[in-house]
């Protein structure tokens, strides 16, 4: 998983889009990946989600993956959420 210091960055990017829900996953497919979970206030476009998105890839090292929380596939939900640890 990853270190508060790593989960006080993502917060930090991840706050001027307001997040209702903000958590990692452990539902990866391997380790060069990380899962973000969220649901924003504030609707944004896909380029202001890959303002944040890209600054976590460069500090991890890794693909990150953004996953909306309403468009988990709902046969998967209950799984992915019991293995996510939300933090906002």
């Amino acid at each position: 998983m990853i270190t508060p210091e790593e989960e006080q960055y993502i917060i930090q990017l991840m706050t001027p889009f307001e997040p209702k829900k903000l958590g990692i996953t452990s539902f990866q497919r391997n380790d060069h990946d990380l899962s973000i979970v969220y649901d924003f206030k504030k609707s944004i476009s896909y380029f202001q989600l890959m303002d944040a998105v890209l600054p976590l890839e460069t500090y991890f090292n890794k693909t990150i993956h953004m996953i909306h929380y309403d468009a988990i596939f709902l046969p998967h939900r209950e799984k992915l959420l019991q293995q996510t640890r939300f933090f906002r």
